[in-house]
């Protein structure tokens, strides 16, 4: 979801398209956010049931998460997305970078033995609440109360990068792309 958001966005920037409308924005970010939970919905659902993955979850506790972590990822995705002057832009930084976040979600490594600035900084990334609070809610059968402050950081993640997103892809503030250069006859690519 991070990478298509991304790329969607980006793609807007080397097409030159004019800056997103406030409907136009929130309707793609809306679009991605359904996008995430039927992926979550798979996911939970049909291919922990056919792997007989061990769960204990909150189905109920599940529905009202699953949307908040979709909409801050698709945000930070959207936020991104609007930096890069190309669609294969986002591939290019994310894909190398999706391993620290995968760490830094606190899934291989626990965020308790991790330095209080590295944690700290972990919590910029929707993937670590959302971990944090998946592991609980699939696994613990924990309540809404009990995942409710990861539940407040999801939805804090989901408004900051929603609203600078919404900025940067409004308000015409990224600078257009650069033109790609055509190649010259005689040349390797020409």
């Amino acid at each position: 979801l991070l990478f298509g958001s991304a790329m969607l966005v980006a793609g807007r920037r080397e097409a030159r398209l004019p800056p997103m409308r406030t409907a136009e924005y929130f309707g793609t970010w809306c679009g991605l956010t359904l996008i995430g939970c039927f992926g979550a919905m798979l996911y939970f659902g049909w291919i922990y049931w056919f792997q007989d993955v061990p769960r204990a979850g909150n189905l109920a506790a599940l529905v009202f998460a699953v949307p908040l972590f979709a909409a801050a990822v698709a945000a930070l995705g959207m936020l991104l997305g609007a930096l890069f002057d190309r669609a294969d832009r986002p591939l290019q930084i994310l894909i190398p970078t999706s391993i620290i976040l995968f760490f830094l979600a606190g899934a291989a490594w626990p965020l308790s033995a991790m330095p209080g600035w590295l944690a700290a900084l972990a919590h910029l990334s929707p993937a670590t609440l959302g971990a944090q609070t998946f592991v609980r809610l699939n696994e613990m059968g924990a309540s809404l109360r009990e995942v409710a402050p990861l539940l407040a950081g999801l939805a804090a993640l989901a408004t900051l990068y929603g609203i600078a997103g919404y900025v940067r892809t409004t308000r015409g503030l990224s600078a257009p792309p650069s033109p790609r250069p055509e190649p010259q006859p005689g040349s390797p690519r020409g």
